[in-house]
């Protein structure tokens, strides 16, 4: 390795920033939310030369990221630059960043917050809540930097947390594995929905009333669902089809197949924030996508004209559709201006890039 100007025991000016990568999962069989976010920035990260590394006491070597087992954990700590932590709300993760007590000289360590302990509502009471925000805030005092995937991610790292240092970096899609279909769209339009089923902060029951109802109205507009189903309200309108799950790198010849994408979020207080995967999967695969709630997804649907921002009433919702399913040169301008919105931003590349950058930043301002 080349001499550097980063800290003591750093070489990171022409190989890269080494990272410590604690992301809690298994990042190497990308299944979904998590473990896709954290294969994409593991693999992007390592193509734009940072190395990274682990420590876990069951670790497993990985061709992204080198493994520590556990009776290394000094040397982990000896040969990386700065700590990056995947937070999750059982507050394991974040107590990881008390690490940099052990280790001789300065560990920055990066926080990555993918949403808000709000969204344990639907299972969790709220002193419950309360008191996984309370702990987190202590462990914040260990944090010099956060990455918050929306603007009200961000906010709430500020607020909440009080991390002062927060840089906001949406998630994103990969182009080159999602793309739009080859042929045609002919048949019925087909909307999609991709997700967690078991997920409290996703609106099916809306989604299968509006199903029903089109079907009621005489619409042949049919909706396919992606994911594990056992979460899935019981007894699905005819004009659903369960789809079930695929694998990552299968999904998008499944997705492409359908028009429009779908993302509903439950109505709640407060509202469930963060930037869904599945809307930029759509995206990338030239589909217009249907949002419900405002935050991020609306922001991006407004600014690119990529899709349609849900009536507020079923009935209203059911006009939306059918209008939307009689006028197919809109979903596919539509669709066209989502694909370019992934290419120009909201991809793992760009999310990689900004990513390093906080990284760097942060190295550089503890020179010396």
């Amino acid at each position: 390795m080349g001499s550097s100007d980063y800290p003591a025991g750093s070489d990171s000016v022409v190989s890269g920033p080494r990272i410590g990568f604690l992301y809690g999962m298994q990042i190497d069989r990308p299944r979904g939310g998590g473990t896709i976010h954290g294969y994409q920035l593991a693999r992007h990260l390592s193509a734009l030369g940072a190395q990274l590394s682990s420590w876990y006491f069951d670790a497993g070597e990985t061709q992204l990221v080198h493994g520590y087992r556990g009776r290394e954990l000094p040397r982990f700590l000896r040969e990386i630059d700065c700590l990056y932590l995947r937070i999750e709300w059982t507050n394991v993760s974040s107590t990881l960043s008390w690490l940099k007590a052990l280790r001789l000289g300065a560990l920055p360590v990066i926080w990555e917050l993918n949403g808000t302990p709000a969204e344990l509502q639907f299972s969790e009471s709220a002193s419950a809540i309360a008191g996984m925000v309370s702990r987190l805030r202590r462990n914040a005092r260990a944090c010099d930097a956060a990455i918050g995937v929306s603007e009200e991610v961000v906010d709430f790292a500020r607020t909440d947390l009080r991390i002062d240092n927060v840089h906001c970096i949406p998630n994103g899609s990969d182009p080159d594995l999602f793309m739009p279909r080859g042929e045609p769209r002919s048949g019925p339009l087909k909307c999609a929905w991709i997700g967690t089923s078991q997920a409290g902060w996703h609106d099916l029951g809306l989604l299968y009333e509006l199903a029903a109802a089109l079907a009621r109205a005489g619409s042949d507009i049919e909706f396919h669902l992606f994911g594990n189903p056992k979460g899935l309200p019981a007894d699905p309108p005819r004009n659903v089809v369960i789809r079930g799950e695929f694998h990552y790198e299968d999904l998008p010849r499944e997705l492409a197949r359908c028009d429009v994408g779908i993302h509903f979020f439950r109505k709640s207080d407060p509202p469930v924030v963060g930037s869904p995967l599945k809307l930029f999967d759509y995206m990338a695969c030239g589909m217009p996508v249907i949002v419900n709630a405002p935050g991020q997804q609306a922001r991006i649907i407004e600014e690119y004209g990529c899709g349609w921002f849900a009536e507020p009433s079923v009935d209203a919702m059911v006009r939306q559709l059918m209008a939307i399913a009689a006028a197919p040169e809109h979903v596919t301008d539509r669709g066209r201006r989502a694909r370019a919105a992934v290419l120009s931003r909201y991809n793992w590349r760009a999310n990689a890039e900004e990513t390093l950058a906080v990284v760097r930043s942060l190295l550089r301002s503890r020179r010396g």
